[in-house]
């Protein structure tokens, strides 16, 4: 399931029982939903490549008591955010094996905010992946059944696999629509 906050107002995006169909429906206008087919519903992509910031100027940013890494790592954010080809396999930074502290954590989720899309996902484990403000960078967490965060991560690029239907499920969809079809046609 997926929120998207848009200029109209916010979007809620269900995935259906048919994985990479997804309906779609405005908060304030919960009579008016559309069906989209896709990995993702398209308003998430448009929403990340044209809401969000395209730079982070770190220049003048002093870290606050206590930070080690943040630094390095808000560069390494921005380096690559700038520097990666459309359609690159996204760039991964894993924070579970990382050194940060609290410091480090608070002033990284600070200083690149939130964007508009939220998804939540709760298929082979429970993920989250929340669009950060600045352009194609989320904030990804994978979550164990006690709900503790197991694997946290920032993902460079589109929308993360975690929030996507794969190929698989595509497939396995098409697959029940024809036994369904076939049935009301008999």
């Amino acid at each position: 399931n997926a929120l998207i906050a848009t200029a109209e107002g916010l979007v809620q995006a269900s995935e259906t029982v048919f994985p990479g169909l997804w309906l779609l429906r405005r908060e304030d206008a919960p009579d008016t939903a559309w069906v989209e087919i896709g990995d993702v519903p398209a308003l998430a992509r448009d929403m990340a490549a044209s809401v969000t910031r395209d730079t982070l100027p770190l220049e003048h940013m002093v870290p606050p008591d206590g930070a080690m890494n943040v630094m390095g790592v808000l560069a390494e954010i921005r380096h690559i955010a700038q520097t990666q080809p459309p359609g690159a396999a996204n760039h991964v930074l894993n924070f579970t094996l990382m050194p940060m502290t609290e410091a480090d954590t608070d002033f990284l989720a600070a200083v690149l905010g939130q964007g508009p899309v939220r998804f939540a996902s709760g298929g082979y484990g429970t993920a989250r992946v929340i669009l950060t403000g600045l352009r194609n960078v989320w904030a990804v967490q994978y979550l164990n059944s006690m709900g503790v965060v197991i694997l946290d991560t920032i993902e460079i690029g589109d929308v993360p696999q975690a929030a996507c239907a794969q190929r698989e499920d595509f497939e396995d969809s098409a697959e029940r629509l024809r036994h369904i079809l076939a049935g009301e046609a008999q």
